[in-house]
């Protein structure tokens, strides 16, 4: 049990949250008034497209079987191009199905649908208590975040390093010291 002693009652609005980190410990949020107790969190779905080697195998198999000669029947080059894309979207949906993932403003920058639906993955194993195969899964989501973060400050253009540190802050959600 946490009190705050104040000489003057100013707190209307007390919240008793959950710790963002792991711990036995809630953490004690007083507002002096309604207004800064609102929460302006933003969700985004987000598309992506799961690829495993197996889809990556059947889509193979299938697609040597496929007749694209279909395409030479059109009369003009934009038809047959048309008539290829067509095809080569059903194919995709048909062997790589796309799903989404919600993204929150409270998310990193580097958080892509993809890397997302890893965690969530990763999280289900660590409740089933596979271990290992979470583990292997957590490995392989440093490197995607790695090289995630890397190809954002890649598009850094000039050598000025105020802009670089900025980048950094950024991406490691640290506040500007000033």
């Amino acid at each position: 049990m946490d009190r705050i002693y104040v000489s003057q009652p100013s707190y209307s609005v007390v919240r008793v949250m959950r710790s963002v980190v792991k711990s036995d410990h809630n953490a004690v949020v007083a507002y002096a008034d309604q207004t800064r107790c609102t929460q302006t969190k933003t969700f985004v779905k987000r598309a992506y497209r799961r690829k495993t080697p197996a889809q990556h195998a059947m889509f193979l198999q299938y697609a040597a079987g496929v007749d694209f000669s279909l395409t030479v029947l059109a009369t003009d080059v934009q038809s047959q191009c048309d008539m290829f894309y067509v095809m080569a979207h059903q194919l995709l949906d048909q062997f790589y199905p796309e799903r989404t993932v919600t993204v929150t403003s409270r998310d990193p920058p580097y958080i892509t649908g993809h890397i997302k639906a890893i965690l969530r993955r990763k999280n289900r194993l660590m409740r089933k208590g596979r271990v290992e195969e979470a583990s292997a899964l957590a490995q392989r989501i440093g490197k995607e975040i790695t090289s995630r973060t890397k190809t954002q400050l890649s598009t850094i253009q000039n050598v000025d390093s105020r802009e670089i540190w900025e980048c950094v802050r950024r991406l490691t959600g640290q506040e500007a010291t000033q």
